[in-house]
């Protein structure tokens, strides 16, 4: 009877350590498959943090390939809000108007339009912030002198602010040219004219 007993006892105790081996690999298993979770959620939050990185990087350096056309463009180009002050020029604007940067950011378009459109400026920026515009107009430098330029105002927005990118080519040049021109042109038809009136004059004596 003894030995029946301790065979008995024996069994159920191989039968209590394979259920808690049972239960230790079913643990082993869940505490694997959790790691194996927690690696794939690790390397996906580090691909997601170099994803961003990346796009940081090329936003930077979009931004810096975006200010160096701005500052080395070759007309002058002015950052104006809606209110129609300055904040921001490019070095063209520095050196052809005879204004500090710092200056600039204090004044309005009105400060460098001439002095007789100074009034109409506020119409020009409530169209320009609606919509793009082109047309000729005339600035005025620091030191006084007025000279004719055409803007080309994009309205542009800087969050849910609207802002406008203003360049204005300086035209006195072309505009001299075509004044001289047009005299020519007036100078010729008057030579013409008169060899006409000439011609017939001499018909009629003869």
């Amino acid at each position: 009877m003894k030995g029946a007993s301790d065979r008995a006892a024996l069994l159920q105790t191989i039968e209590r350590l394979q259920s808690e081996l049972g239960q230790r690999r079913c643990v082993e298993d869940e505490l694997r498959q959790s790691l194996e979770r927690v690696e794939l959620s690790g390397q996906a939050i580090l691909d997601n943090l170099e994803d961003h990185k990346r796009m940081d990087e090329t936003l930077r350096l979009s931004e810096a390939r975006g200010h160096a056309l701005f500052e080395h463009a070759p007309d002058p180009l002015f950052v104006i809000e809606a209110e129609r002050t300055i904040t921001e020029v490019n070095r063209a604007a520095i050196e052809g108007y005879g204004y500090s940067r710092e200056e600039f950011l204090t004044m309005h378009v009105e400060d460098i339009s001439a002095l007789d459109l100074r009034s109409k400026v506020p119409d020009r920026i409530a169209g320009a912030v609606q919509r793009r515009m082109q047309f000729e107009w005339r600035h005025r430098r620091k030191d006084g002198t007025e000279f004719d330029v055409e803007i080309r105002n994009t309205p542009l927005s800087l969050g849910d602010k609207p802002i406008i990118l203003s360049s204005a080519r300086d035209i006195t040049e072309n505009k001299r040219a075509d004044a001289m021109r047009k005299k020519l042109e007036d100078q010729i038809r008057l030579a013409q004219k008169l060899e006409s009136l000439g011609s017939l004059a001499g018909g009629i004596a003869h």
